[in-house]
């Protein structure tokens, strides 16, 4: 091993039990950590001996109940079903004994109020390798959020496959935080997602292959904030915004601090489909910006056909089993980064990019109480190395295995 190997080993190294212990921090406080931000919707007591519905009662609330009679609650509570469940008091009362004061209590069986019920806001995990995500919510029903909504660890595998193949390895860490918005349509939150990535390269490091030389490792530590509100099925957007470093472990440069983000407007077509435009920054060195144009088209609560350029996913619905869903699905995107990698030898730095086109098949799960997860297989084309104007190395075309976990 040279002395150069050796540095970089033994920075790396100690950085990976100070990654796993924040990992495991963060998904301990996610868990003791859980605030509701929807309003309480207004109960209705349902009288059946009088034609008048009868008074409001706020759920969480103690009110005055001026009927002297007995009925039941219809439970407006977002996302659930509707359902007629007897009045439940804080104190014991006798019907038909006059006006009676207490409390009302939510009597749904089996209702999680920190679940997520329906479809999440946000797909389970991002594009995987690239640096834009779907952040719409795909329903205009208000959904309980948590403070933490969700901690994530992603990896994804591409082997070197020959001795002028590049092989990849990435860890992919994030924590994503929720702030309530009451100036947005249904107090949408804010969303603040800082997040580490870290990658090592197997593949060519010297000349005459990599006349820039290439390093064996680098990270992302980025900080994400963003929202995705929607008004109603009809019109709905996003705006994301992303500041961070992207370098190797050798030396930061001005070039190393990079800015990146989207926008999108989602507006509904017919009852089944809706229109997105939008644009991607990237800014990388060989692509900035992206449009971000298509259609999101589902025919029925299974499928969902998501014809958006540039990552476009197909996804079906199989089949709940113990209160897991399991979801079919194709996709591509377009993946890569951009990293400022130093060549200690010539005391230069070159902002570089590694560039793929992936498309991928894949397993979801999800059970919105506890785990939720995905594997997906698939190839990896177009691949490149580009640094100062130009592409200075081909790897040829391999397979890739992703894998992902979020609590």
């Amino acid at each position: 091993m040279s002395p150069l190997q050796r540095q970089r080993c033994s920075f790396v190294l100690p950085t990976l039990p100070v990654a796993l212990a924040l990992f495991l921090l963060a998904s301990v406080h996610s868990a003791n950590a859980q605030v509701l931000t929807f309003e309480p919707q207004p109960l209705r007591i349902i009288n059946p001996q009088l034609a008048d519905p009868g008074p409001i009662i706020h759920a969480g609330g103690p009110e005055t109940m001026s009927l002297a009679s007995q009925g039941t609650v219809v439970f407006a509570v977002p996302n659930a079903p509707t359902l007629n469940a007897p009045i439940q008091l804080a104190q014991a009362v006798e019907p038909f004994s006059g006006s009676t004061t207490g409390t009302a209590t939510n009597a749904l069986p089996n209702w999680d109020p920190y679940g997520t019920s329906g479809s999440p806001s946000r797909p389970l995990f991002g594009s995987g390798g690239s640096e834009f995500f779907e952040k719409v919510p795909d329903t205009s029903k208000k959904i309980a959020r948590r403070f933490i909504e969700r901690v994530s660890l992603d990896y994804t595998y591409i082997p070197r496959g020959g001795e002028n193949g590049l092989g990849i390895n990435e860890i992919a860490y994030q924590t994503e935080f929720t702030f309530p918005c009451r100036y947005l349509y249904n107090s949408e939150p804010i969303y603040v997602v800082p997040g580490f990535d870290l990658l090592f390269w197997d593949g060519p490091l010297g000349p005459p292959t990599n006349p820039h030389h290439f390093s064996s490792s680098g990270y992302n530590a980025y900080l994400e904030v963003g929202t995705a509100p929607r008004k109603n099925k009809d019109f709905a957007f996003e705006l994301w915004g992303r500041a961070g470093l992207y370098s190797d472990f050798h030396k930061i440069t001005a070039d190393s601090f990079r800015l990146s983000g989207n926008a999108s407007v989602l507006i509904g077509l017919t009852n089944e489909a809706e229109g997105v435009l939008g644009v991607v920054y990237l800014n990388r060195s060989r692509i900035k910006i992206l449009p971000r144009i298509g259609v999101i088209w589902k025919p029925n609560e299974k499928v969902t056909w998501k014809l958006v350029f540039p990552d476009p996913k197909l996804s079906r619905f199989l089949a709940k089993v113990n209160n897991v869903d399991w979801t079919f699905y194709l996709q591509g995107h377009y993946g890569g980064g951009c990293w400022t990698i130093s060549d200690p030898e010539n005391d230069r730095t070159y902002l570089t990019d590694y560039n793929d086109v992936r498309i991928g098949v894949g397993i979801e799960f999800a059970n919105y109480s506890t785990l939720n997860g995905f594997v997906e297989l698939g190839g990896a084309f177009g691949r490149e190395l580009y640094s100062e104007g130009e592409t200075w190395y081909k790897p040829p075309s391999a397979i890739y295995l992703r894998a992902g976990f979020h609590f």
